[in-house]
C-alpha cells in the first residue's frame, strides 16, 4: 500500500466524519494496512518520505501520514525509542487537527494516545554503557513517559477548553479518558504529585459533566486513582480498601490483597511483612508497592490497640508495655525504636494521646484514644 492510499482512506473518514474507521486507519494494531504499508515502503527515511509527500496532502494529514509509516517501519525493525518519537510527532500534528473538531474524533485521539503512552513504556533504547544498561534503559523509559504524559496534558487541555461545540458534541466528553492515560503515565514514573495537579484542575472546572454521565469504564478508571492517590496521602477516608464483598467476586484480587487486609485486622505484623515480601513483584509491577508499605503503619497502631484492650483500656500505657507487644508480634526492637513507632502512630493519628518522655508513659485520650481510620484526624496532610 502506498501512503498516497493511506491518505485517501483517512480523507474518505475525515469527510464522513467517521471516527471508527478514522481510528484503525491510525492504528499499528490493524495488520491488514499495517503490513501492506510497510511491505510497500521498505526502506523509506524521514528524509525520502517528508521530500516525496510533505505539502502533498492536506496539512496536517502530511506530518500524519509520514508519522504514522515510520512509526511501522521502526517497531518492525525494534527500533522502539525512534518509534515513540515519530508517534510523539503524529500526535502532536494530530491535535491541530482535533482542536477544531467535535467529540467524533473521540476515538481516534484514544488509539494514538493510547499507542503512544504503549510506546512510551516498552522504550528500552540502546546499550551504550554494558555495566548500567539497566539503569540507562529505566533513564529513556521514564523520559519518554514523562513526554507521553505532556502530550496527553495537551489531549486533556483540548477537551476541557471547548467552548464552542454543542453540549452532545463537545470534546469535554474525553475528559476522564485523556486524564486516566495522564494518570498512568505519572504512575508509570511515580510522579504522583504531577497526578495530583491534574485531578485538582478537573475538580476546580465546573463546567464538566457529571463523572457518572462518561462510561463506566472511564468512571472506574478515574475513581482508581483517586483512591491510590488518596491511600498514598494516608486519607482513609476518602481512599478505602477492596471490600470482603469485592474480593469474592475478583478473585484475582483477593489472592493481591487478602494476606493484607487479614494482617492488619489481626494486627500480624509477620504475615503483613511476609506477604509484603512474597507479592513485591506484583506490587512494583501495579505501582502500589509504596502505598501497601505505608498501610504497616495500620498493623501496628493495631498492635498497639491489643496491647491496650490487654491492659482493659488505661488511660496510661508505658512504652516498654508497647515494645513487649511488638516483641510479642514478632517485630524485634530496642526501646528507643518502639516509641519512636508510638510517636510516629499518635503523629498520624492512629492514637490520640501525647508521650511523656520524663515517665515514659503514653497518655491516651479520654474517649476513641484508637479511633477508626475514617475519622482519624489527618496532620499536614497525613
Amino acid at each position: 500500500m502506498k501512503l498516497e492510499n493511506l491518505a485517501h482512506h483517512i480523507n474518505l473518514c475525515v469527510k464522513a466524519n467517521n471516527g471508527i474507521k478514522l481510528a484503525s486507519w491510525l492504528s499499528t494494531n490493524e495488520p491488514t494496512h499495517v503490513d501492506a504499508l510497510r511491505k510497500a515502503n521498505i526502506g523509506s527515511t524521514r528524509d525520502s518520505l517528508s521530500k516525496k509527500y510533505m505539502n502533498k496532502f492536506a496539512s496536517p494529514w502530511d506530518e500524519i501520514c509520514i508519522a504514522h509509516l515510520l512509526v511501522i517501519i521502526c517497531i518492525s525493525e525494534n527500533r522502539l525509542e525512534e518509534a515513540y518519537k515519530e508517534q510523539a510527532m503524529m500526535v502532536n500534528a494530530f491535535l491541530r487537527f482535533f482542536g477544531a473538531q467535535t467529540n467524533w474524533v473521540l476515538v481516534p485521539l484514544w488509539v494514538v494516545l493510547v499507542e503512544l503512552r504503549q510506546l512510551a513504556h516498552d522504550v528500552r533504547g540502546e546499550i551504550t554503557k554494558p555495566g548500567d544498561a539497566e539503569l540507562y534503559n529505566q533513564q529513556k523509559a521514564t523520559t519518554c513517559c514523562e513526554d507521553a504524559a505532556r502530550l496527553c496534558n495537551k489531549a486533556f487541555t483540548i477537551c476541557v477548553t471547548d467552548r464552542t461545540s454543542q453540549p452532545t458534541e463537545s470534546r469535554k466528553w474525553g475528559v476522564y479518558r485523556a486524564v486516566n492515560i495522564v494518570l498512568k503515565c505519572y504512575f508509570k514514573v511515580n510522579r504522583t504529585n504531577l497526578s495530583k495537579n491534574v485531578i485538582r484542575a478537573i475538580e476546580a472546572n465546573a463546567d464538566l459533566p457529571a463523572l457518572e454521565q462518561f462510561e463506566m469504564a472511564d468512571q472506574v478508571t478515574y475513581r482508581y486513582y483517586q483512591g491510590l492517590l488518596a491511600l498514598l496521602d494516608e486519607n482513609y477516608s476518602k481512599g478505602s480498601f477492596p471490600t470482603p464483598l469485592l474480593l469474592r467476586r475478583f478473585p484475582a484480587l483477593e489472592s493481591l490483597y487478602d494476606r493484607f487486609l487479614k494482617s492488619i485486622r489481626e494486627g500480624n505484623i509477620v504475615e503483613f511483612d511476609k506477604a509484603l515480601l512474597d507479592l513485591e513483584g506484583r506490587l512494583v509491577q501495579l505501582n502500589i508497592w509504596l502505598m501497601i508499605v505505608k498501610v504497616r503503619e495500620i498493623t501496628v497502631s493495631r498492635v498497639f490497640r491489643k496491647c491496650w484492650l490487654v491492659l482493659n483500656k488505661p488511660s496510661r500505657v508505658s512504652i516498654s508495655a508497647f515494645h513487649a507487644a511488638l516483641k510479642v508480634a514478632g517485630s524485634p526492637m530496642d526501646v528507643g525504636e518502639a516509641e519512636c513507632l508510638v510517636a510516629n502512630s499518635i503523629f498520624k493519628g492512629y492514637i490520640k494521646g501525647y508521650i511523656s518522655h520524663d515517665t515514659q508513659l503514653v497518655v491516651l485520650a479520654k474517649t476513641d484514644a484508637f479511633p477508626r481510620l475514617s475519622a482519624r484526624v489527618l496532620r499536614n496532610g497525613f
